[in-house]
């Protein structure tokens, strides 16, 4: 939740913390990206137009994964997003 405090005195960013996230994501979303591939491949060959259907099923549903993990800092799942709201409070 954004703050007034947080507004008036912004925080350095840790960019050791970013680059670490960024290649632990970078890594997870190759290793699923790996699996489909080998799944979609291997055990249940199909037409490219249903290989392509499948690797994007599995592309988005990744993508909206990590959106709901990276928007809170708790555990992703027991987090509910805020209230929509034009104001900072």
């Amino acid at each position: 939740m954004l703050t007034r405090k947080m507004v008036e005195r912004p925080r350095r960013w840790n960019t050791k913390f970013i680059r670490d996230y960024m290649v632990l994501f970078g890594l997870v979303s190759s290793v699923f990206d790996f699996l489909t591939f080998g799944t979609l491949l291997f055990l249940f060959p199909r037409s490219p137009e249903e290989f392509r259907t499948g690797w994007f099923i599995e592309s988005l549903i990744t993508e909206l994964v990590i959106a709901l993990v990276v928007r809170t800092r708790h555990v992703f799942f027991r987090s509910r997003p805020a209230n929509f709201c034009w104001r900072v409070p």
